[in-house]
């Protein structure tokens, strides 16, 4: 992704994944869906302690991750964003 996105996106995807991963260590694009998200989201705000735009910010880098596995590999089917 370097050379195609700013360095400070870089920053923040990288800081957003490692929320993810503390959150969960392993995260196979099966196990996203909107009751995975909504967890995710608990975990952000009760653990983490975030508000709303932190929240919305790792959400908004998740789904952009999400859509780029979509574009690139074709691998993921579902989108799990549209329900939650």
């Amino acid at each position: 992704l370097k050379g195609v996105h700013a360095d400070d996106t870089l920053r923040q995807m990288e800081s957003v994944l490692e929320k993810v991963r503390e959150y969960k260590s392993r995260v196979l694009f099966s196990d996203v869906t909107p009751q995975w998200l909504a967890v995710l989201e608990q975990f952000c705000r009760v653990v983490k302690g975030n508000g709303d735009n932190t929240v919305w910010n790792t959400f908004k880098v998740v789904r952009k991750v999400w859509n780029l596995a979509r574009k690139r590999d074709k691998l993921v089917e579902h989108y799990p964003f549209a329900s939650y």
